[in-house]
């Protein structure tokens, strides 16, 4: 069984300690145990011209199962602004980065002093935009979806995740309505996040607003096999249970 994935820095589990899955490794573990070997591709830290670019260049017909996990940078950029397509390629993640690593082998983006600015300048040019109204999908994401669209019983959307802060809960939920609107206009299977994971303390890394726990990677991991189960739209795990 083929799986590509796309995500931000949960996607390998970044800050949880040695031993520890990510919410994908739980779901690999139990697709796993369901019986089809597994191989995945995964790639992370992309923005969305990136990632519209490697979906482009991927052959999306060989994989049984893609898995997106956009962040709410995708789906805050400017409704009138054109796709600017990427010349780079990136890399896919090594497998042994979607099981547990150290939190000082990978930079997180908003790290450095550029990316915190451009960070600001996102969330103020977000709130502005939804004082004044302004809140139509992105040309961007948009597009994203319509690269997707043939082979949306193969894919599945996962909402961004919570956060702690209430201004970037606030805006991130925006983003899940944005994103479960669209996604369902063009019938594809979306895994709401939110019901599991709160903006909650319990939820949430010690040391952080942004990063779940090793608990809640777990919880997302289980219900997003559960939910790959019972998609009426994905049409992959017939196959696996009638072998």
């Amino acid at each position: 069984m083929n799986i590509l994935i796309l995500g931000d820095a949960h996607t390998y589990g970044y800050g949880l300690s040695a031993g520890q899955l990510s919410y994908i490794g739980h779901f690999i573990r139990q697709i796993s145990q369901s019986g089809p070997a597994v191989s995945v591709e995964a790639y992370a830290h992309l923005t969305i011209p990136q990632a519209i670019s490697t979906l482009a260049r991927l052959p999306l017909n060989q994989y049984d199962l893609i898995i997106i996990q956009p962040n709410q940078h995708w789906l805050t950029t400017r409704s009138n602004t054109s796709i600017r397509w990427s010349s780079s390629k990136p890399e896919p993640l090594s497998p042994s980065l979607l099981w547990p690593i150290r939190t000082d082998q990978v930079v997180v983006p908003g790290s450095t002093t550029r990316n915190r600015l451009r960070s600001l300048i996102q969330r103020t040019d977000w709130r502005l935009r939804n004082l004044l109204g302004l809140t139509k999908p992105p040309k961007a994401l948009l597009e994203l979806l319509r690269l997707l669209s043939p082979y949306r019983h193969n894919v599945l959307l996962v909402t961004p995740f919570a956060h702690l802060n209430p201004w970037c809960h606030a805006q991130r939920e925006q983003c899940r309505a944005m994103l479960q609107q669209e996604g369902e206009k063009q019938l594809f299977s979306i895994f709401d996040s939110h019901l599991v994971v709160a903006p909650r303390e319990e939820y949430f890394l010690a040391d952080s607003q942004t990063f779940i726990n090793t608990i809640s990677h777990e919880l997302v991991g289980r219900a997003l096999f559960d939910f790959y189960q019972s998609a009426p739209t994905i049409v992959t795990v017939q196959a696996i249970k009638r072998e």
